[in-house]
C-alpha cells in the first residue's frame, strides 16, 4: 500500500525461497509495481520469515553503494540488469604463454601508493 501511495516500486527478495540457489533469487522475489514509468525509483527489501525475533524486512543495496546517505536511485528494469550480470558465470581471462610470461619479467613494475 505505501509503494502504491508514494509511486515507488518495490522488489521484495525471498533468500529463505531460494533454497540456497542465487539463481532463484529473481524467481521467488515479489515485484510491487506501482509506477508504470521506466525510470520509477525502486526500493529493495529482502524478507526473512524465520528471524530471531520474528519475520523481519530488511533493506537491500548495491554493491557498489557505499551506505553514505540515501540508497541512489534505480528502476526495477535498472535492478533487474544488475542482478543478472551479478549472477552471469565470469570469464576466466587466459593464462599467460610461456612467451609472454618471461616478456612480462623484463617490464618494469608500477608504483603502488597508498
Amino acid at each position: 500500500a505505501l509503494a502504491r501511495m508514494t509511486g515507488v516500486n518495490a522488489v521484495i527478495y525471498q533468500p529463505s525461497e531460494a533454497s540456497g540457489r542465487p539463481d532463484n533469487l529473481m524467481k521467488t522475489a515479489v515485484e510491487i509495481t506501482a509506477s508504470d514509468s521506466d525510470d520509477a525509483r525502486c526500493v529493495q527489501l529482502s524478507f526473512h520469515p524465520n528471524h530471531h525475533a520474528g519475520q523481519h524486512y530488511n533493506s537491500v543495496r548495491c554493491r557498489e553503494d557505499e551506505g553514505e546517505g540515501p540508497a541512489p536511485v534505480a528502476s526495477l528494469e535498472e535492478l533487474r540488469r544488475r542482478l543478472d550480470d551479478a549472477l552471469r558465470p565470469k570469464e576466466k581471462e587466459p593464462e599467460p604463454s610461456e612467451a609472454e610470461a618471461s616478456s612480462d619479467s623484463t617490464k618494469p613494475k608500477s608504483k603502488v601508493f597508498f
